[in-house]
Parts: C-alpha cells; sequence; structure tokens
C-alpha cells in the first residue's frame, strides 16, 4: 500500500444508533484504517481479506493527491 493511517475510534456508533465508548479493559478496540493506493490494489485487498471476521464497513473514495513528498508515486501511469 502506498499509504495507510490507522484510528482508534474512542467514542462511536454503528447500526445500533447506540452510542459505544472504549473502555480501558476492552480487548476489541473500534479503529478507522485509511489507505491511499490506486484502486485495482485496493480492491485486490480488500478480496483478501474475504476470511477475516468483523470487519465492519468498508467503503472506497476517490482521491486526488495535491501536494507532499508522496505525490510524485502516487500518479497515474499515463500522466
Amino acid at each position: 500500500m502506498a499509504g495507510l493511517t490507522v484510528l482508534e475510534a474512542l467514542i462511536g456508533f454503528g447500526a445500533s444508533s447506540h452510542v459505544h465508548r472504549r473502555h480501558v479493559l476492552e480487548s476489541d478496540r473500534a479503529v478507522v484504517i485509511e489507505i491511499v493506493d490506486f484502486e485495482d490494489a485496493l480492491r485486490a485487498f480488500v478480496a483478501s481479506l474475504d476470511d477475516v471476521p468483523d470487519i465492519g464497513l468498508i467503503t472506497l473514495e476517490a482521491v486526488e493527491v495535491i501536494g507532499g513528498k508522496a505525490s510524485k508515486t502516487l500518479e497515474s501511469p499515463s500522466q
């Protein structure tokens, strides 16, 4: 993957619409994982997660890289 960030959720809610708070002794922490890469690489990675239990929501969003050192490595081969 070209770039990855993991964020730990302290408070959130899901389909139940009830607020969930992380407790100090919990071992099943909720996290948000953001990955930046080309769409085909992301789709292949998600396909490899089929056997992993308890994965929540997976979304795919278009991103335009406009700056930073990594912007050159993420340019489309056609550019």
